[in-house]
């Protein structure tokens, strides 16, 4: 009987329950890792997210100090994935000692005025990348720190850029880990196999495939040999023999090219089909273009003085002063038809701002270019 009336006098209390007690309010991250992405609470059962206004490193610190972690950071919108559904905070402002993100102050349940793109995510810990990924045809450089938000150079070979990153030439450390990226060709064509660039055999990029171009030896006409050659900026050109340069072993990207001549690219020709072999690589074919002046000087306070630039595979691009010396400079004059010459100081020519495309040249003074010159590529 004592029992029962201990049972009775607790549920008449009001605001208590007798076998249980009202659950705190639950966070968690999402649409990310185990300890970062983007910040939702559970309010009436559902799941919804927070809106970044005001929200800080308070609110980092206080949030992953709810999850059982510490050192929170605010992520970088885009980051992250966006919610959908319920926002149950915005204005949320934190002074960091809060024991929750629902203790900070706040504009109200549901009360807000973002959309999705607004949610705010948050990384716990420190995200550390570590040593950049090795890609094909370049290389990756990180200076200093390697954890979130850091950045690594992407440093790509002659003929080659970055691709799929925001900034051109950088790629940032993310929660999840470095971002993707490839140095892909600038030019869709390209010539290979005896190391110039004005000669050898044909190839075309296609599908992030090198392939070459047959055409039966009874159907090749100039004008396919011209319009590569003046793809790749010189003007015109005649086929190799045979025996003037190496046939290819990879795919063949283009079979049974005809060519009116006025083509901006040999892709544009008629042929069968990207990818479409109908020939082949007894019938690969190799040509020698013309050669025309591949450097100039830009930037200067004239036009016998400048940035030294060279152009290779359709693009121009600058030269490093790493190794260049008197060797260099007559080199490049002689190129240019002119004599004699000296190295010009930071400040007296304009820097660029296109491909580095040759570094580390060192001359001897005899070339008859300094894309003849040893330089690291």
């Amino acid at each position: 009987m004592e029992t029962i009336l201990i049972q009775l006098v607790l549920s008449c209390i009001p605001g208590f329950a007798a076998t249980s007690t009202v659950p705190p309010v639950t966070v968690r991250l999402a649409g990310g890792g185990n300890s970062w992405g983007r910040v939702e609470v559970l309010h009436d059962g559902v799941w919804g997210t927070v809106c970044e206004d005001n929200a800080d490193i308070h609110f980092a610190n206080v949030l992953c100090k709810e999850l059982g972690m510490s050192n929170g950071t605010k992520l970088h919108v885009g980051d992250y994935t966006e919610g959908s559904g319920k926002i149950w905070l915005d204005d949320v402002t934190c002074t960091g000692t809060e024991s929750s993100i629902v203790n900070c102050k706040h504009s109200g349940w549901g009360y807000n005025n973002c959309g999705h793109l607004q949610d705010v995510g948050v990384l716990c810990g420190d995200a550390e990348c570590g040593m950049p990924p090795t890609i094909d045809n370049g290389h990756i450089v990180a200076s200093g720190q390697t954890v979130y938000n850091s950045n690594a150079e992407v440093i790509c070979r002659p003929g080659y850029s970055a691709f799929q990153i925001a900034s051109k030439g950088v790629i940032r450390c993310l929660p999840s880990g470095w971002q993707n990226v490839s140095c892909e060709p600038i030019s869709n064509v390209r010539l290979q196999g005896d190391g110039s660039f004005y000669r050898g055999r044909v190839e075309v990029y296609q599908n992030r495939l090198w392939g070459t171009v047959c055409v039966a030896k009874d159907k090749r006409d100039v004008r396919i040999a011209n319009v590569i050659c003046n793809q790749l900026g010189m003007q015109g050109g005649r086929y190799l023999e045979d025996e003037e340069f190496s046939k290819g072993t990879g795919p063949v990207q283009l079979s049974n090219v005809v060519c009116t001549g006025f083509e901006a690219s040999v892709i544009n020709c008629t042929h069968s089909g990207l990818g479409v072999q109908d020939c082949g690589h007894d019938d690969d074919i190799g040509v020698m273009c013309n050669k025309s002046a591949q450097v100039r000087l830009k930037g200067g306070q004239s036009q016998f003085s400048g940035r030294v630039e060279v152009y290779y595979y359709g693009v121009w691009g600058t030269v490093c002063d790493d190794g260049t010396d008197m060797h260099f400079v007559t080199v490049v004059c002689n190129e240019l038809g002119l004599h004699g010459g000296k190295l010009l100081q930071k400040g007296e020519y304009e820097t660029g701002t296109s491909n580095i495309l040759l570094d580390e040249v060192r001359c001897n003074g005899s070339e008859s270019s300094i894309v003849n010159c040893k330089h690291d590529g």
